[in-house]
């Protein structure tokens, strides 16, 4: 208990993602607030169950309580791109349901009072900290070694115990049953959404949805200045500024922008700092090649160029797509792996 208890309660308010490799961008912890809302809501989640004989006007009142209540809680959990999608709230509002009467009919059958609440608090707390792993597990690889981890301390303190069957239990023993199920539920839930998310980005580079942790505007639009991680050949990687040109389901295709002095090269436009210094520090040029970028390297953005330089690139017969034998900086296998746990192959050369 001492624990699998502190490892649920973390699990409601800790992101599973950590800040993105050299910054301090991360999902926002939920705060005390999170098991505060579980710790009283459970009891009204569990109204229908503690009446022995009640009415059909009761019990439907109650149950009507018991849905919002369970609404409540899971909005309450969801990070802010998913509380506007009231379908999914409501598809999870339902599973959480699902989940504490199973878990009551497995523990507590017959239970009342006390007993009923704590099953439903563990299941609560599981069922929304699953959901959090989820919601926050961004990095695929990181995600999977974390319930690998979570899984092997299951197994360890489950063969401490021996017995699992919490019908059977009652006091310390009980709690100590439903943590050691709760923490196995999580820890499959991370070795699944895990391991399916890093097929996919091992297969098509990082999602387009949801956002890199720490970053509050998204997605990244045509005509857009962006800061960004861009991997060179060499494999080192550079904080650089580009003008987002497209927007592909596995990547975004850009035109970098430069400070150095391109004034002679044919493969770089000059851009006009007074038309540009609500967007870049200093004058820069613009490279006329496009560039593909994997989306967990994009930071922040900059702003938006003028409707009348995004007008004039989208006719210029100079810019052009270099089509390449291997793999464009950032995309190889060995890159995507890197990325699927917060690293880059190579080092900063900022």
């Amino acid at each position: 208990m001492l624990v699998l208890a502190p490892f649920l309660f973390m699990m409601l308010i800790l992101p599973e993602a950590p800040a993105r490799l050299g910054t301090r961008q991360k999902y926002e912890p939920k705060f005390m607030g999170a098991p505060f809302t579980v710790l009283f809501g459970v009891p009204l989640l569990t109204l229908p169950l503690q009446l022995k004989h009640p009415d059909g006007k009761s019990l439907l009142v109650l149950a009507a309580v018991s849905v919002l209540v369970a609404y409540g809680l899971t909005r309450r959990q969801s990070p802010p791109r998913l509380k506007k999608r009231h379908l999914l709230i409501a598809a999870r509002t339902a599973g959480l349901l699902a989940a504490v009467a199973a878990a009551e009919f497995v523990a507590a059958p017959e239970g009342r009072g006390s007993r009923l609440i704590g099953v439903a608090l563990v299941a609560t707390t599981a069922y929304l900290g699953c959901l959090r792993a989820t919601d926050t597990g961004y990095w695929p690889l990181l995600l999977v070694k974390s319930g690998g981890f979570t899984a092997l301390t299951v197994v360890v303190i489950g063969w401490w115990i021996g017995d699992l069957d919490p019908s059977t239990q009652t006091g310390l023993a009980l709690a100590a049953t439903l943590l050691l199920w709760a923490s196995a539920a999580i820890a499959l839930t991370q070795l699944v959404v895990g391991g399916v998310r890093l097929r996919r980005w091992l297969r098509h580079g990082p999602p387009e949805f949801p956002a890199p942790p720490g970053v509050g505007y998204w997605p990244p639009s045509p005509g857009e200045v962006w800061n960004l991680l861009l991997t060179h050949d060499d494999d080192n990687y550079k904080d650089r500024p580009v003008l987002v040109l497209e927007r592909e389901p596995t990547h975004a295709n850009v035109l970098i922008i430069t400070s150095r002095d391109k004034a002679g090269s044919k493969h770089h436009l000059r851009l006009d700092f007074d038309e540009w210094q609500h967007v870049l520090s200093k004058p820069g040029y613009l490279a006329t090649d496009i560039t593909p970028v994997p989306y967990s390297d994009f930071r922040s953005c900059r702003g938006e160029c003028t409707d009348r330089f995004w007008e004039w690139l989208k006719r210029n017969p100079r810019i052009r797509d270099r089509r390449r034998d291997a793999p464009a900086p950032g995309f190889a296998r060995r890159h995507r792996l890197a990325s699927a746990r917060n690293k880059h192959v190579g080092v900063n050369a900022g």
